[in-house]
């Protein structure tokens, strides 16, 4: 029985599910037999939703473009990530190189906007009934 009164998908989504990473040709990135993967934060979570609010307000002259806001939401939306190379060393999970690698790689921030829009991404440690 789905009980409205304990469902939280905000706390869900907020608490972020780790997106595999799949190259352009959709084969996954693999490094040291594992998965490469980043945790994101979902649209409905509190960290989502107060940077589209921030960045509304930053945005009031309409002088930002779309990727520009995208990146910036990807950004705010990410926890960690395992895997993640850059000139064949880890690349280490900061604000800064999330914005790097997102402004470098749109075929990745398209899969990770998908990722953060999907709810039933977050629904994993839901309870069930």
């Amino acid at each position: 029985m789905f009980d409205f009164g304990t469902f939280d998908l905000a706390e869900l989504s907020g608490a972020g599910a780790d997106c595999l990473v799949f190259d352009p040709a959709d084969n996954p990135v693999v490094v040291d037999g594992k998965q490469a993967s980043i945790r994101m934060c979902g649209s409905d979570s509190a960290g989502y939703k107060n940077r589209q609010r921030e960045l509304a307000r930053e945005n009031a002259d309409g002088k930002m473009d779309r990727d520009t806001l995208a990146i910036e939401m990807l950004v705010a939306c990410t926890l960690s990530w395992k895997g993640i190379l850059w000139g064949g060393k880890p690349l280490e999970c900061t604000p800064e190189n999330a914005r790097k690698l997102y402004t470098k790689h749109e075929w990745l921030r398209e899969s990770l906007a998908k990722f953060i829009l999907g709810r039933s991404n977050f629904l994993a440690s839901a309870p069930s009934g």
